[in-house]
């Protein structure tokens, strides 16, 4: 009985240099590993996207801003939506054809507006993020060439001076050689790119 007794009560201690704010049954969790076919440029992209998303939202603590993401959820069930409308709504055709051409105009008004997003003002863009404490909005772009060898990382930030402006500056770009971040196994090596990322973030405190 001692024994049993000894064995909870070693469970339920905390370490002494553990944060006494943190309940006990908190673990902190190990950032997935990703593994990718290293001949596939499309999957090693995507696997360095999703490593400097996770960087910067988990590591960083930084708040992604999802207005743009939702905007485009929003504006794809609407265009959904309206194309049920065209096709079938119960009216003749002859008398209302002022409603079909109303979804055909308001249909295509929407998709110009996603294709102005994707293609013009946030065409290479991984994740925007809101302002924080000492950090402004951020937009994170990548870029990499097909079959290309060299990946790009660019940060761009808010003026502090025109806060309300949609103006950005530069605040960091770093080119890194992809081979230097997967194993012959194709294993993203994390820490490796972390090292990297830290200097292109070394604004954020």
């Amino acid at each position: 009985m001692e024994t049993q007794k000894r064995k909870r009560s070693n469970k339920s201690e905390r370490p002494a240099n553990e944060d006494a704010s943190k309940p006990i049954s908190e673990e902190v969790l190990a950032p997935p590993q990703i593994h990718v076919d290293i001949s596939d440029y499309m999957a090693i992209r995507a696997a360095l996207d999703d490593a400097v998303v996770y960087y910067a939202t988990t590591s960083l603590g930084l708040e992604e801003d999802t207005r743009i993401s939702t905007f485009k959820l929003v504006a794809g069930y609407t265009s959904v939506a309206i194309a049920l409308t065209a096709q079938f709504y119960p009216l003749p055709l002859k008398t209302h054809r002022w409603v079909l051409g109303i979804c055909v105009v308001s249909y295509w008004l929407i998709q110009l507006a996603m294709l102005w997003i994707h293609a013009y003002k946030y065409p290479n863009v991984i994740l925007l993020t809101r302002r924080a404490a000492t950090v402004p909005p951020l937009k994170i772009e990548t870029s990499m060439k097909p079959y290309a060898t060299e990946y790009t990382v660019s940060v761009y930030g808010e003026k502090k001076s025109t806060p309300i402006s949609s103006k950005l500056t530069p605040l960091g770009e770093v080119t890194l050689e992809i081979t230097d971040f997967f194993d012959t196994n194709g294993l993203l090596l994390r820490d490796a790119l972390e090292a990297k990322l830290k200097q292109v973030f070394k604004f954020v405190k």
